[in-house]
């Protein structure tokens, strides 16, 4: 078995199994059965299966696998060869286990479509019947049979039809669930309590075998009991006196009057009874045995007043009798109303009662009425006229005294009728005399505020004018007209209005006191009142210099630093660069950057001055120093604008060379595996150096590396880290500022160098030669750290003026 044809018989390996017949043996042929599946991943290497189809996940594939399932029952034997069922149940026993058999009663209703999928009696094709089962798969019970309780079991197969608890087969109605054994026994013709009995227990009043509740004539009087106003009791006339519903033979109050037929005087007349109201009708309504009692019988004749015609017995009849209870046969009524004096309490009908009447037969005088002017006591107070006027107390109200203020000029002729004025003073010639007439003088004024009562052209509405009177009574001379120099003396009456001494008619300014007479652009009026004092045609209220005739708001604005139009503003429309409200004209500053123009190198631009920082690479001298230098840092074509690191001391002193081991920088700035290059402003000597520091201090490994530099010229190297290991070992020369410097580095310390100062104008490349321990690169601008590229690549430092 190698291969070969030990035998000589012209067939190598002949006699072992070749299980694919491709002329190799099986130990030899990587894949036996020739399925394209190597035989040491061929869940069947003896048996053709390229898809190693394996329904139960064991090591051998179904074509050489006895139990596919793995349900312990091999394929030949197994009703389900690839779905495990180890218990083989065959419901139909057709040869198909249920688990992977479509129909496993056979009924031919699919499993999944089939409510009973076991039962073949039961499928949606069957009939349904009335047996308590689904029978067709619809979803319902028996539908289709009688179900007369609605209690969801038909009555084929319900113990009690009609749910009434009682079972069908002791019950007389299986179907009614009002009748069953143990009901109430109802009055409604029916056996309810299936005792055999109808109706016992209920009346039957005329005992004719048929009970009320169901006989339509229960009395047996001929009379229906829809129609017979006494059902119970035999009464064929149906008498019924008070028409109500029930009739006299079984109505225990014939007449309705609430009182019961056997205490009634009169039960069939409901307007006597016992307790009634005894009325005035002749009748005993209350069962008293007396007649109208309690009524009046005004002439006691035993006939009351109500059913007599003539009650006081005058002779006149009531109907006709203005008193018809009291006698008084000449019917007197001095009011005319419906009483005769005899019976009325107020003859003349004035609301007074005769006994407190002191003229009880005249209506216009009782206690009530108003006191008249007539001379007559009207109010029965005894006193006549009282409230009435009487001017002159003479006793005799002025309503009927001829001469009321008894002035002895009969009132018809008096022009004060009610005022003493035997004189019969009249100013105003009117009718009324002075000594009742409140405007004497008819000015419309009432003396009474009138300060000259007698004169009609002084009164309160009179105009005031300028004459030194009081004209309008206010207490006040000549007010409303004006009194410049308040003197109390109005101008209209003042030679000197102003009270400045210069009489009016000398005074250039009269109503204004201008003692000096200033009169600045010499014309009629003084400055104290002239409108435009340096008469430019601009008035003093809008002229900012109303004693300049040069400036006024028509004038034309000049670049002078003055307001020139009073416009306000001062060299408006001139240019003002820096927006201070100064013109260039005048400004110091034009561009206000705090720069004099005269120092400034740009004085129409802020942005440069003596006091700019001066931005790198922008061809502009900001701080007009064309010395100072720019500094930039480059790799790789990118070129950035950086500042020198701000020295806190000198460089040296700053690099702290020593620990740990007295070989590392400690200038805070360390990194681990990457290289620090800046430049560093020494605040000693204000000059620039060139730092360089390697590595980080006690990190995790230490390096080597070589590196060039080129265009430090005369710049020397002033402090070397560590100087036993680098300080010898390169060709950097300090005169022409190139040369190599390479240093070796443990990982306890740092190595670097300081190499300076640097002349300015400079460009000073660093060139990794090689390396190891360092990555990238670190710069500085200003105190911030920059982050540049791979170590691999050329930096450059430049200072430019």
């Amino acid at each position: 078995r190698d291969g070969t044809d030990q035998n000589c018989d012209g067939i190598a390996d002949d006699g072992f199994p070749d299980s694919d017949n491709d002329g190799i043996a099986d130990c030899m042929d990587p894949d036996s059965d020739g399925d394209g599946i190597p035989d040491g991943t061929d869940n069947c290497p003896k048996f053709t299966n390229p898809d190693q189809k394996n329904n139960d996940g064991d090591a051998l594939g179904d074509v050489c696998d006895p139990d596919d399932d793995n349900d312990t029952v091999d394929d030949e034997a197994d009703n389900c060869p690839i779905i495990t069922n180890p218990d083989q149940t065959d419901t139909d026993e057709d040869g198909d286990g249920d688990l992977c058999d479509p129909d496993d009663d056979n009924d031919g209703t699919a499993d999944k479509d089939d409510c009973k999928p076991k039962n073949a009696a039961i499928n949606p094709n069957a009939k349904e019947e009335c047996d308590g089962a689904d029978n067709n798969c619809n979803g319902s019970v028996d539908e289709g049979f009688a179900d007369s309780d609605a209690d969801n079991l038909a009555d084929c197969i319900d113990p009690d039809d009609d749910n009434d608890g009682s079972p069908d087969d002791e019950d007389c109605e299986p179907t009614n669930n009002k009748v069953f054994p143990g009901q109430i026994e109802a009055c409604n013709g029916i056996d309810d309590n299936c005792n055999k009995e109808t109706d016992e227990d209920s009346d039957d009043s005329d005992d004719d075998g048929v009970a009320d509740c169901i006989d339509d004539d229960d009395d047996d009087d001929g009379v229906p009991d829809i129609l017979d106003n006494c059902p119970k009791v035999s009464n064929p006339d149906q008498s019924n006196s008070d028409t109500d519903l029930i009739g006299n033979a079984c109505d225990s109050d014939d007449d309705n009057d609430g009182s019961p037929d056997n205490e009634d005087c009169e039960p069939l007349n409901p307007l006597v009874k016992p307790n009634g109201v005894e009325v005035c009708d002749g009748l005993d309504n209350d069962c008293n045995m007396i007649k109208d009692d309690g009524f009046p019988d005004s002439d006691d004749d035993g006939i009351a007043d109500c059913l007599s015609d003539d009650d006081d017995a005058d002779g006149i009849k009531d109907s006709l009798d203005n008193c018809p209870s009291t006698p008084n046969p000449n019917q007197k009524n001095s009011d005319g109303d419906m009483l005769g004096d005899a019976c009325d309490t107020d003859d003349d009908n004035d609301g007074t009662l005769d006994g407190d009447d002191c003229a009880p037969l005249n209506s216009s005088i009782s206690p009530t009425a108003i006191e008249s002017c007539d001379g007559i006591d009207n109010n029965c107070n005894q006193q006549v006229d009282e409230g009435h006027a009487d001017t002159d107390q003479d006793g005799i109200a002025d309503c009927i005294d001829p001469d009321d203020d008894n002035d002895g000029i009969n009132d018809n002729q008096d022009n004060c009728p009610l005022v003493d004025n035997p004189g019969q003073f009249n100013s105003d010639s009117d009718l009324l005399g002075n000594a009742c007439d409140k405007d004497d003088d008819n000015d419309a004024d009432p003396d009474i505020t009138d300060c000259e009562p007698l004169n009609p052209l002084i009164h309160a509405k009179a105009d005031e004018i300028c004459d030194g009177v009081d004209n309008n009574c206010d207490g006040k001379t000549d007010e409303g007209e004006i009194d410049t120099d308040q003197d109390g003396m109005p101008n209209c009456i003042d030679n000197d209005d102003d009270n400045d001494g210069i009489a009016d008619l000398s005074d250039n300014c009269p109503l204004t006191a201008n003692t000096g007479q200033f009169n600045s652009d010499s014309d009629l009026l003084g400055d104290a009142c002239d409108q435009d004092d340096d008469n430019d045609g601009d008035p003093d209220t809008t002229d900012c210099q109303p004693l300049n005739p040069a400036i006024h708001k028509d004038a034309v604005e000049l670049c002078d630093g003055i307001d020139n139009n009073c416009s306000g503003e001062a060299d408006e429309n001139f240019p003002d660069l820096d927006n201070d409200g100064l013109a260039n004209c005048i400004d110091e500053d034009d561009d206000g950057d705090g720069d004099p123009d005269e120092l400034d190198c740009a004085p129409e631009d802020p942005a440069v001055n003596n006091n700019a920082e001066e931005i790198c690479s922008n061809g502009i001298d900001d701080d007009c120093n064309p010395e100072t230098a720019c500094f930039t840092v480059s790799q790789n074509g990118n070129i950035t604008d950086i500042q020198p690191f701000p020295g806190p001391k000198g460089v040296v002193s700053w690099y702290s060379y020593g620990k740990p081991k007295n070989a590392s920088a400690n200038t805070g700035l360390e990194t681990s595996n990457q290289i620090v290059e800046m430049l560093y402003e020494d605040p000693t000597d204000g000059k620039i150096y060139l730092v360089l520091i390697l590595d980080k201090a006690s990190d995790s490994g230490g390096g080597n590396t070589l590196i060039q530099i080129t265009g430090a010229k005369g710049a020397g190297i002033i402090l070397m880290d560590d100087p036993g290991e680098g300080g010898n070992k390169g060709t950097y020369n300090p005169v022409t500022g190139s040369g190599t410097i390479k240093w070796t580095w443990s990982s306890c310390c740092t190595d670097g160098a300081v190499i300076g100062p640097l002349q300015t104008p400079f460009c000073v490349k660093i060139k990794r030669l090689s390396e190891s321990g360092i990555g990238n690169v670190i710069t500085m601008n200003g105190n911030k750290k920059v982050q540049l590229g791979s170590f691999n690549n050329t930096v450059e430092f430049c200072a430019n003026p």
